[in-house]
């Protein structure tokens, strides 16, 4: 689950003293996030939490909110990192109600995804698909293809793990269709496919795409990807039966 980039705004210049205290106090908060982010980054949770608290105490002083939302998101996720579900969810729960009662729809979308990826990490996936559905819907009229595609994929990725195989064909049609002409969103399509084929006990053609993904990865550099591929080509061996192969590819991942 990645750190959502903080939304920088801007302010008309005031010569007040007490809305540059104001204004220095949010700028603060935003320095403190910024901080914290990079420290979960560097997986020192604790000291990314800790600089977390003191931001919101200033963004709840200084009624910011869209800091408060950003603050409530990140402790979510630390918190989700850390596999307290819980605590991470009731987090990104009160920033979604933030977002409802005081920002904007893309705010409520950030935040339903956040939700909807501690689901899957919760291993709680007819939740998750619950939540990705939500969001799809909700950006159905969207002109963001890549947006949309990417959607449509968490809906084939949820579907998958409850084994619904007709619906995450349907859904991974869909964005093969959005993604059209999208490098990285193309090859993350590639996994999902390669992931239902074998489910699906289409052996040779799962072989066949992972072992094409893994050259594209390659040759763009992207490990992660790499790694999926190899994975699935483990997977698969396993399944034919062929253990040495599949021992093979699992040490290279």
């Amino acid at each position: 689950m990645k750190h959502t980039t903080l939304f920088k705004y801007s302010v008309a210049l005031l010569i007040l003293l007490a809305t540059n205290v104001h204004l220095y106090a949010l700028n603060r908060c935003d320095s403190l996030l910024h901080i914290a982010i990079e420290a979960s980054i560097e997986k020192d949770y604790l000291h990314s939490l800790e600089l977390l608290y003191e931001a919101q105490d200033i963004a709840k002083q200084k009624n910011g909110y869209e800091q408060q939302f950003w603050v409530l998101t990140n402790i979510g996720i630390n918190y989700a990192e850390m596999m307290d579900y819980g605590t991470a969810l009731n987090n990104l729960s009160a920033a979604y109600k933030l977002a409802v009662d005081k920002l904007d729809g893309r705010h409520e979308l950030s935040v339903l995804n956040n939700i909807a990826g501690v689901y899957m990490l919760d291993k709680k996936y007819d939740k998750a698909l619950e939540q990705f559905k939500i969001i799809y819907k909700k950006s159905h009229n969207s002109n963001d293809s890549t947006f949309m595609g990417g959607c449509a994929m968490n809906i084939a990725n949820a579907s998958m793990r409850l084994n619904d195989l007709e619906q995450t064909e349907e859904y991974i049609e869909t964005a093969e269709q959005m993604l059209e002409g999208n490098t990285l969103g193309t090859m993350e399509l590639q996994v999902l496919k390669a992931n239902l084929l074998r489910k699906k006990d289409k052996f040779a053609d799962s072989y066949e795409i992972a072992l094409r993904l893994i050259n594209t990865a390659r040759a763009e550099k992207n490990r992660a990807l790499e790694t999926a591929a190899l994975i699935i080509l483990a997977h698969t061996m396993y399944d034919l039966k062929d253990y040495h192969a599949s021992m093979k590819y699992a040490n290279e991942a």
